[in-house]
């Protein structure tokens, strides 16, 4: 997520505050007085689960400041839920499980980015489910639906390289019975 200039954002328990200020600093966002983030943390204390963020241009650069919820209500600011801020970018957040060659299973890789989960299998074969936005995300049930698919894909192209195969010997022993009175 981009913290932008103007937002607000609170942070009703000191672990949500100190990872809002760690994304803070990965944004190159700090402190009005320059403090480090370490120390921003107390400021937490003054006003606890009513602590909010205020991002600020100042001189170029986006600062944080902060105070009571109540101060930026009734200074007309829109007041984002630390959750509601950072739950957009879990959502987005892609899980990739690589399985290990000892397990000895056909699957490769599983992705899961909800509401999709994708199984790719060693045999290069894809099976893909996608949960309908009516219905609830379930990481189990869509990994055994893309399993499902990918093995069906894996044994439409096993028949398909058979039927290949047998067509081939077929055209073979056709052509072997023109032949077999020229060569007796």
């Amino acid at each position: 997520m981009k913290l932008k200039e103007g937002m607000v954002i609170h942070c009703n328990t000191r672990k949500k505050a100190l990872e809002f200020l760690k994304e803070c600093y990965k944004q190159g966002i700090y402190l009005a007085d320059g403090c480090p983030i370490g120390d921003a943390i107390y400021e937490w204390y003054d006003f606890k689960q009513d602590t909010c963020y205020l991002l600020e241009l100042r001189d170029d650069k986006i600062i944080i400041r902060y105070a009571n919820k109540k101060y930026y209500m009734n200074k007309g600011h829109t007041i984002i839920d630390f959750d509601d801020l950072f739950d957009e970018k879990k959502k987005k957040e892609c899980k990739v499980y690589e399985m290990p060659e000892y397990v000895g299973n056909k699957v490769k890789k599983v992705i899961i980015n909800e509401p999709c989960v994708i199984v790719i299998l060693n045999s290069g074969e894809k099976g893909i489910a996608k949960c309908c936005p009516e219905d609830e995300f379930n990481e189990e049930r869509g990994y055994k639906i893309a399993l499902e698919r990918a093995m069906k894909e894996e044994y439409l192209n096993a028949v398909v390289r058979q039927d290949t195969i047998i067509n081939q010997w077929i055209k073979i022993f056709e052509n072997e019975d023109k032949y077999k009175d020229l060569i007796f």
